[in-house]
């Protein structure tokens, strides 16, 4: 008699709707994870985009050898985007600053649930060791200059409200501005993307957004190693 078989891992895509709260935690997008008592990886929801982040992070560490002390733009449309959440979550795990920049100066908004994350987060570092430190800015030719990693998003314009025609870059990143970066600072994007970043920038070395999405295969296979293991 032939073993029965049974598949070593599902991949489940649900289309339970839930209201668009902004910057909501996983575990409330995301009904399923709490009622299912088996091991879980999110591959991206509406608000977070966890293994999109490790991968990030694990791009800067492999490209510059660390991700301490470092001074990191994310630059866009940060109040749509779900892979900011994520990787600002991982990041306030080390001592960095963060300049977040904005498409428009009254505008500078994040999710209400990271803007709580990163108070609550700073407050706990007080008198600790642990820097925490951020800011808001909306011209990213000032920021250029200061920073280690450029990290680009692109506009969520299937986020945004209807007939909303405001969702051009504003700040976009070319090869004349970049060449004020320090000679190590790297761009990463999680694409796809649209118009903001030039064209030609692919072929700096710096740009390293080609080895993140091949970095991201590397990191998916370990996790799935460790959950099987």
């Amino acid at each position: 008699m032939a073993s029965p078989s049974f598949p070593g891992a599902t991949v489940l895509y649900h289309s339970i709707w839930t209201p668009w709260r902004i910057g909501a935690p996983s575990s409330e997008s995301n009904p399923l994870a709490n009622n299912i008592d088996i091991k879980m990886i999110n591959g991206g929801d509406k608000f977070e985009h966890p293994t999109q982040a490790l991968l990030d992070l694990f791009t800067i560490r492999q490209e510059l050898g660390t991700v301490n002390n470092l001074k990191i733009a994310i630059v866009g449309d940060l109040y749509h985007s779900r892979t900011i959440i994520s990787l600002v979550k991982m990041l306030l795990n080390y001592n960095v600053a963060l300049y977040f920049v904005f498409e428009e100066e009254n505008k500078m908004d994040l999710p209400i649930y990271l803007q709580k994350y990163l108070i609550e987060i700073k407050e706990k570092s007080y008198n600790t060791n642990h820097i925490i430190e951020y800011h808001y800015e909306y011209d990213l030719d000032k920021v250029i200059p200061i920073v280690d990693v450029i990290y680009m998003t692109r506009s969520q314009k299937e986020r945004h409200m209807p007939n909303n025609d405001n969702l051009l870059h504003k700040n976009k990143l070319t090869v004349h501005n970049f060449s004020k970066a320090k000679e190590k600072c790297i761009i990463l994007h999680p694409l796809p993307r649209n118009d903001e970043i030039e064209i030609e920038l692919d072929s700096d070395p710096r740009s390293v957004y080609f080895r993140q999405m091949k970095y991201g295969l590397y990191v998916r296979i370990a996790l799935l190693e460790m959950l099987f293991s």
